[in-house]
This record gives structure tokens, sequence and C-alpha cells, in this order.
């Protein structure tokens, strides 16, 4: 949820911003709580060799 915190001094814009940065590359992020606490898991495709 953007701009939600629980920080006294953060403005709630981190995950939002990284989704956003992440997905305009093609990628995904996902958040899942478990045992040993937050589990966050990045996908990005694979760059091709002459991409550059």
């Amino acid at each position: 949820m953007p701009f939600y915190t629980s920080k006294s001094g953060g403005s709630g814009i981190g995950l939002a911003l990284c989704r956003d940065i992440i997905e305009a590359h093609g990628g995904s992020i996902s958040l899942r709580n478990n045992a040993n606490g937050l589990e966050v898991r990045l996908q990005l495709p694979a760059r091709q060799a002459n991409s550059l």
C-alpha cells in the first residue's frame, strides 16, 4: 500500500517505488510473511548478450 509506513520518519513509498522500477524493466516483486520473517522475491528478465 503506497504511503503507508510504520516508521516515524518514513514516507511509505519505498516498496511502491521498487515495484514501479522492477515492473518497468519487465520484472516482478512479491512479498510473503513466513515463520522466519518477510520473504521478498524479485524476478527480472535475463539480459541478452547483444543488448548493450
